[in-house]
């Protein structure tokens, strides 16, 4: 019995970890559209002149994108929790390193 919960252990790590991968990457990408978008020039009307307000889908798209971010940092707290609880925190540091602090280092050189 012992070294099939070995072997399931091991396979629930593999599967938390590469989730945990995927879901940095994914925050990544909404953190990167949020600055991009938040950065974009105003709408403007017909006459050049800015609207003053904010696009009704535009809103929509931004209040997507906040319950989208909430929901990513749901699960990735779910997985750091999973790690935690089977003493691989190790496995997720090693992993948020490779997926959300590498990129960074690489971009800068």
């Amino acid at each position: 019995l012992s070294p099939r919960i070995r072997r399931l252990e091991s396979d629930t790590v593999k599967c938390l970890v590469g989730r945990l991968e995927e879901l940095l990457v994914e925050m990544r990408s909404v953190m990167e559209r949020q600055f991009h978008d938040d950065r974009a020039p105003p709408d403007e009307d017909d006459d050049g002149i800015g609207r003053g307000g904010v696009h009704p889908s535009k809103e929509r798209e931004r209040q997507a994108r906040k319950r989208r971010k909430e929901n990513l940092l749901l699960m990735i707290g779910h997985c750091l929790r999973g790690l935690a609880l089977l003493g691989k925190g190790v496995d997720a540091e090693s992993a948020f390193a490779r997926v959300a602090i590498m990129p960074i280092i690489r971009s800068k050189l």
